[in-house]
């Protein structure tokens, strides 16, 4: 088969520092728009000097070179987004697996288009512009997308080493038949493409799936918010309909006290409160003891104590009580007066 030129490094600088870029107009910016335009630039610069002088290196060490691209598309990502290195390691990932298949597409159409013409050709430049710039809005178009409020995904550190495994393995095989190949072949590329294709669509669909984890994550904690809320609705029904049942109960008591008319069998808290209040000593504790339900918000009705509470009688208390106050308000703050002073 005829042997093919590979890809020019320029070419290949020029996708990571697009895909690393798409990926900085999709997450949190560190700075303002014109410092992170000057600092792409430098980016830029850094990576075409970079792949440019480690072009013609063996293959030993085509590798680290390899390598020390991404470390730089990594630096670009996390100097230039307001994320953590967990968030910007895993875009990397993307980053790299896009670029791959961006530059590899763009040189198969032009060597089935123009095998023997130069990279450098207008025609040549004209078909990279229209390559990356058709994949790389697609891929914006793709990731800037999020309907409504949805959260952003939220990246663990599992997410973000599955997606650099899978990254490194899907470069693994597109390159492997460079190095069995002295030179390259139209198969060689097709090969290539289609593998970065497939580590595309992977690393999507797991991006797709920490969207819907994040989403649903977001329905559980609504929806817990939305049970408890109902659970407080339901204790405050409970509370009103015992506050009510006791009152009910209290008023019954008071008006059969009430409608006693021999004073011998009256009780005799209600013989000490009858009197003026003026007959009363300072400090004389009454001869009963109320117990009042105090209902406490973070236990069910079932479990709740009764407290004692050493006042006068609570129906005479509750009697006294004005309209439009709370019951157990009032309660609290008739036993804690001084005796002298209470109504």
């Amino acid at each position: 088969m005829t042997a093919l030129p590979d890809i020019p490094r320029l070419y290949t600088a020029l996708a990571e520092w697009l895909a690393c870029t798409i990926y900085l107009l999709v997450l949190p910016r560190r700075f303002g728009r014109g410092a992170t335009a000057v600092l792409g630039a430098g980016w830029l610069a850094a990576l075409g000097v970079f792949l440019q002088l480690t072009g013609a290196v063996p293959l030993a060490w085509w590798i680290p070179c390899m390598a020390g691209a991404v470390a730089m598309m990594f630096l670009y990502l996390y100097s230039g987004a307001a994320v953590s290195a967990r968030v910007a390691g895993y875009h990397c990932a993307r980053a790299f697996l896009a670029a791959e298949f961006a530059a590899s597409l763009e040189w198969q159409l032009h060597c089935l288009l123009w095998p023997r013409r130069s990279a450098w050709d207008p025609a040549a430049l004209a078909l990279l512009a229209l390559v990356y710039g058709g994949l790389y809005a697609v891929l914006y178009r793709l990731e800037a997308r999020r309907p409504g409020n949805t959260p952003a995904p939220v990246i663990t550190g599992k997410a973000m080493a599955s997606a650099v495994v899978m990254a490194a393995a899907a470069f693994a095989v597109s390159n492997f038949a460079f190095a069995q190949q002295d030179e390259a072949t139209m198969s060689v590329f097709y090969i290539r493409t289609l593998v970065d294709l497939a580590g595309v669509l992977v690393l999507s669909v797991q991006q797709e799936q920490l969207r819907e984890n994040t989403l649903h994550r977001e329905l559980e904690a609504m929806d817990g918010v939305l049970r408890r809320q109902y659970e407080q609705y339901q204790q405050s029904k409970e509370s009103i309909r015992l506050i009510n049942r006791h009152c009910h109960d209290l008023k019954l008591q008071i008006a059969a006290i009430r409608a006693e008319q021999d004073p011998g069998k009256r009780p005799r808290p209600w013989r000490i409160w009858k009197p003026a209040s003026g007959t009363m000593k300072p400090g004389t504790r009454p001869a009963t003891r109320c117990w009042i339900h105090c209902l406490r918000p973070s236990r069910s009705f079932a479990s709740s104590t009764p407290l004692p509470l050493p006042v006068w009688p609570t129906g005479i208390c509750l009697t006294l009580c004005p309209r439009g106050i709370s019951a157990r308000w009032w309660v609290l703050r008739w036993t804690m007066q001084p005796r002298a002073s209470r109504p």
